[in-house]
């Protein structure tokens, strides 16, 4: 006889059933081992069992560059990691730009950076693929260095949706504003953040943190934390976005059209707008061809789109800042418990290093390098207008001569006056 269980799982699609824990309402079930190297370094993960989401490898990205061009780069000349991180900040800003201002979708995250590139070295076709070359060449080489850009590399390859990176540069905007006192402190955190998850899951994953990190706390070490979770398919909102849209009735288990996707919103994030919603849909149906799929995607993409307006909402509804909860839950610690927590800090609280990427920079910078350039091709654009339709003085009967003179006149005394 097959049990509740089985059946269920049966039920499923088969993305859901390798971690049904978040479907059963258990929530993060986690799965950190001992061997702290292999959990923050893992230059064969994508060969791993474990790995979650990331069903692909960067050869689709390859394939699709073959498709695009017989260019062939002999010598790959890859950029330095300063240049590479400018490149794709400003991609990530480039698209920023376009959600808010509604830019009508014309293809996937990969076509934007072929037409990213192409703007800059529009002369010149040659030059185009090449820097996408090296460009593709550099993400692939620095990867493992930074967990962003090995999330970003798995963006492109179409495993994880562009709305994952914005959840971790919102994410950057609400750590920017916490100041860490103990590792402690990340409870609060993990707990305003996830609200959803029960006592088990939340000490679960503060758990799975703290090992992690060696015990250890600063911003960047979070969103690493976050970022591995979230590479890992195990990231306890990205679980709750799953199981949320895999209750809604659908034609398909695995994958949404528009209008389905739509209604599943409505229900996780009453407060997203609808003509945002759909810009995101279409791209993300767009990357969707590489799957073969023409108008759905499917739910484990939309799950990251979910998240991000799900995460936006949340911050926005808060009624407390978080960093008010760390510190009030601190003091009422440092009160009752009688542990000397100053010298405790300075063993776990490490310097900031590297700077987070925010989404409000992202909608800032996108705004100053992209409606500035708009801008300028308008002005340019009306100049261009009049220089050709303006007409030629000399041309004009008398009386429009005169009337043209006394026209100019008037507004010369109107100006001086």
């Amino acid at each position: 006889m097959i049990d509740n269980q089985t059946l269920f799982d049966q039920m499923l699609p088969s993305i859901y059933q390798q971690n049904t824990a978040s479907i059963m309402r258990t929530n993060y079930p986690g799965y950190f081992n001992t061997n702290q190297e292999l959990q923050r370094r893992a230059p064969s993960s994508d060969s791993q069992s474990d790995v979650g989401p990331l069903i692909h490898t960067f050869d689709r990205v390859w394939a699709d560059y073959k498709k695009r061009t017989n260019i062939e780069r002999n010598v790959p000349r890859p950029f330095s990691l300063e240049r590479l991180f400018t490149v794709m900040t400003e991609i990530i800003a480039y698209e920023c730009y376009c959600d808010s201002h509604l830019v009508t979708v014309t293809g996937s995250i990969v076509d934007d950076i072929y037409e990213f590139f192409n703007k800059r070295y529009s002369t010149i076709d040659e030059i185009t693929y090449y820097a996408v070359h090296d460009f593709f060449t550099s993400l692939v080489a620095y990867k493992y260095e930074y967990k962003i850009l090995d999330l970003f590399t798995h963006v492109l390859i179409g495993n994880i949706d562009l709305a994952c990176i914005y959840y971790i540069t919102i994410l950057g905007d609400t750590l920017e504003k916490i100041e860490w006192n103990e590792t402690d402190d990340i409870r609060v955190f993990f707990n305003t953040i996830y609200p959803f998850l029960d006592d088990e899951g939340l000490d679960t994953v503060v758990i799975d943190f703290i090992s992690y990190t060696e015990n250890k706390i600063n911003r960047s070490l979070v969103i690493e934390f976050i970022i591995t979770l979230l590479l890992k398919g195990k990231e306890p909102l990205l679980q709750e976005m799953r199981y949320k849209l895999s209750v809604q009735l659908t034609q398909n288990f695995d994958m949404m059209n528009e209008l389905e996707f739509h209604t599943a919103i409505e229900n996780i994030a009453y407060t997203a707008d609808e003509r945002f919603v759909s810009r995101f849909f279409h791209r993300a149906e767009c990357h969707s061809h590489w799957d073969n799929l023409q108008g759905f995607v499917l739910m484990t993409k939309l799950a990251d789109i979910a998240a991000f307006f799900y995460f936006t909402q949340l911050i926005e509804e808060l009624k407390e800042p978080i960093n008010e909860k760390i510190q009030k839950e601190y003091n009422l610690r440092k009160k009752y418990d009688g542990i000397d927590r100053e010298s405790r800090a300075g063993k776990q609280i490490l310097g900031e290093h590297v700077d987070l990427l925010k989404y409000s920079k992202l909608k800032s910078l996108g705004n100053i390098l992209y409606a500035y350039v708009a801008i300028i091709i308008l002005s340019s654009y009306k100049l261009i207008l009049e220089l050709i339709f303006r007409p030629n003085v000399d041309e004009l009967p008398d009386e429009r001569k005169n009337l043209n003179a006394s026209a100019s006149l008037e507004n010369e005394n109107i100006s001086l006056s």
